[in-house]
């Protein structure tokens, strides 16, 4: 008996390229359709950040769009992980970073991050460069260990800062020998 070859159908189907999104946009229009979607995530808390008055008091500047108060502070009568950081974002979106990381030092860094994003972003929405690495590394094992350590230290300075007297939080840092304004 003799073997009777059979013909592959795969070798009759026409060459296709990429197909949904990739496949009518590109490698490089998709890359920019990404970029423009980062930027617009970053830069909406930003601008919000923008247009809000900090409180004074460091927490609650998110009242102002609607949100309701701290549940965590309103049951323990302590902030919890993310009180102020909305204070903190719009303090850095309005340029005063270095109020805003003395309020939360990471909200602070949050608007750092999304300032960033922002850029990124719009970077690759002009080149059509991929964002891949960046998201890779923003996504990795390690640097969501490295925030979660930074939001529980940050946590712990807010607390240690509203467990302060008033007034007192504001000369925290200073030091005994500098000259003191009359």
């Amino acid at each position: 008996m003799s073997a009777v070859p059979t013909r592959d159908s795969t070798l009759d189907a026409p060459e296709r390229g990429p197909s949904g999104l990739l496949g009518v946009l590109g490698a490089r229009g998709a890359a920019r359709l990404v970029g423009l979607a980062l930027a617009i995530i970053c830069a909406v808390p930003l601008g919000i950040g923008a247009w809000l008055t900090p409180s004074p008091t460091g927490m609650g500047t998110h009242r102002a769009i609607g949100l309701p108060p701290c549940g965590f502070l309103l049951a323990t009568g302590r902030p919890c992980m993310t009180c102020g950081m909305t204070t903190a974002v719009s303090l850095a979106a309005q340029g005063r970073l270095l109020e805003s990381a003395r309020v939360q030092p990471a909200g602070a860094l949050v608007a750092v991050v999304l300032a960033s994003g922002l850029i990124a972003g719009l970077h690759a929405l002009a080149t059509g460069i991929t964002l891949r690495p960046l998201l890779d590394a923003v996504t990795n094992t390690r640097t969501l260990i490295a925030a979660g350590v930074i939001l529980a230290g940050a946590w712990g300075y807010k607390v240690w800062m509203e467990s302060l007297p008033p007034g007192a939080a504001a000369t925290v840092g200073e030091s005994d020998t500098a000259p003191k304004a009359e």
